[in-house]
């Protein structure tokens, strides 16, 4: 997964670097603006890299209601753990690939270094006056220039041309070999990249013209200095590493030293940068949403007036459930609102989520009134179950995943109740642990879902009845529909439970089990 992560970074930072480059050879590339130039291809070089990782956060709050009192039993968690995909396996050995060819760059650049400071001390060193050193070697070599070094051979050294010295001393004074060493780094990290190669090459260029616009100023004769670049550039270069007169530049600094200086307003176009930024930053920015509690009392469900539950186009109505029973429309006009506990309506995508092309027209989710309570045990105003639950955690849902609790219970009459609890809790034959590893070894990953990226937490209900079957097995917590139906279809391929009881009777019991889909490299 790192390996993923560092050449999908990595390809970020080649797009921008490439988007950056293009406006700077379109709008800034032909100007005399020699250090706007500079700086710009270097910022193009250090801010691609940067940008990438500076990411906007926005956060936002939503409230979610959550009923005072409603606890679910968290009796296990089942994870679906999936495998690497073909995608995963390639992009990290592509990122393998990358990471150990910048190591190999890096050494090389180390290498470099260590080969330029071992040429410098193997030469006859002399030190001036401003404190810049003179290496003087017997090899035919370019005048160059590293760090607060000139580099000459021995004929220069005893010619000592005041147009040379000046052009060595610019690029000391300008530090570039501060540019160098920081593009050569830059190129060692993006070595796959064309574009890195060009801003390599483009800024030893702007290095050149700046130190040949310092030597045209200091008042030297331009002719004498075009006929002294020619001679020089005949030599051997010293290192790469070093700022030397190269012959495969001499034309372009020849027409660039002849070209009228840009106005200084040019550099306004440099202001390019700005909306690339902005566009980049955009790009990354990401909502974290975060969810607080909101506590509400019963009394906060009570249903709006059942004369405006939802509106339905046409003569079509909706569907209408009554305490989880689906019954016709014409029930639901007859009822009286002192009957009416709660009502939920779900329209448009929540309907059709839940229901499908059923519930296209809207869905009706009402609970009645009861003249008798489940016999759950209460402390404090809060549900609690029995020892043989391991333990309790208080489930809230998004507003997108919040479903009435008239959906999560099957019919509920005086007669044949739904108990949270009970005094013996129904037991899956061999416990809880043979349940875990029933459903482990049972579960798959959805193989669209996986390619998609989809992961979550399903949360499936289900009444375990009188005689041990299971009934009314339904989504009460949706991640997706890929995922819903595979937990949905593990839950109804269960065996009969040992029912549970209340005084010596089977009762029938609701249960609740999380199916967690996760993806891992």
């Amino acid at each position: 997964m790192l390996l993923t992560d560092y050449l999908i970074y990595s390809l970020k930072v080649a797009a921008l670097m490439a988007v950056f480059y293009l406006f700077w050879r379109l709008l800034l590339e032909r100007e005399t603006l020699h250090r706007l130039n500079r700086m710009v291809l270097l910022g193009t070089a250090v801010g691609s890299f940067v940008l990438p990782m500076c990411v906007i956060t926005f956060h936002q709050v939503e409230m979610i209601p959550v009923e005072t009192g409603v606890v679910t039993a968290n009796h296990w968690v089942t994870e679906a753990v999936a495998e690497p995909t073909l995608w995963e396996r390639w992009s990290g050995a592509v990122g393998a690939l990358l990471l150990v060819v910048t190591v190999l760059m890096l050494l090389h650049l180390i290498y470099n270094i260590w080969q330029l400071h071992r040429f410098i001390g193997r030469c006859e060193l002399h030190t001036t006056a401003d404190g810049v050193r003179i290496a003087v070697s017997d090899e035919p070599i370019v005048p160059s220039s590293w760090m607060r070094t000139i580099m000459l051979s021995r004929s220069d050294y005893d010619e000592l041309s005041p147009a040379v010295l000046a052009h060595e001393r610019s690029h000391i004074r300008h530090h570039h070999s501060v540019d160098v060493l920081l593009v050569e780094l830059v190129t060692a990290l993006q070595w796959f990249n064309p574009v890195v190669w060009m801003i390599r090459q483009d800024l030893r260029t702007v290095h050149e013209y700046e130190a040949d616009a310092a030597v045209i100023g200091s008042g030297t004769d331009m002719r004498t200095y075009f006929n002294m670049l020619i001679q020089k550039a005949t030599g051997r270069g010293a290192y790469s590493m070093a700022n030397g007169i190269s012959n495969s530049t001499l034309k372009k600094r020849f027409k660039r030293m002849l070209k009228k200086k840009s106005n200084r307003w040019c550099g306004a176009k440099a202001l390019y940068v700005i909306p690339v930024v902005a566009l980049s930053l955009a790009a990354t920015a990401k909502t974290i949403v975060e969810y607080r509690q909101v506590p509400v009392t019963k009394q906060a469900q009570v249903a709006k007036p059942v004369a405006e539950p939802v509106a339905v186009p046409g003569d079509k109505h909706p569907i209408v459930f009554i305490d989880g029973k689906e019954v016709k429309y014409g029930q639901f006009e007859q009822l009286k609102n002192e009957q009416i506990e709660t009502m939920t309506v779900l329209k448009d995508e929540e309907s059709t989520a839940a229901y499908g092309e059923k519930g296209k027209n809207g869905v009706i989710l009402i609970t009645l009134k009861k003249a008798k309570n489940n016999s759950a045990a209460t402390k404090d105003g809060v549900v609690t179950y029995g020892s043989a639950i391991p333990e309790t955690t208080v489930i809230a849902y998004s507003q997108a995943e919040q479903y009435p609790q008239s959906v999560m219970e099957q019919v509920n009459d005086d007669d044949n109740p739904v108990y949270d609890v009970c005094e013996v809790l129904p037991e899956y034959p061999g416990g809880m642990e043979a349940m875990m590893k029933f459903v482990s070894e049972n579960i798959k990953y959805p193989a669209e879902a996986h390619t998609k990226g989809i992961q979550g937490r399903v949360l499936i209900s289900y009444v375990v009845e009188k005689d041990g079957s299971l009934s009314n097995i339904h989504v009460v917590r949706s991640v997706d529909p890929l995922l819903d139906a595979e937990a949905l279809r593990v839950a109804n391929l269960m065996p009969k439970w040992k029912p549970g009881k209340q005084g010596g009777k089977p009762v029938r019991v609701k249960f609740v089990l999380p199916v967690t889909f996760k993806l891992q490299a």
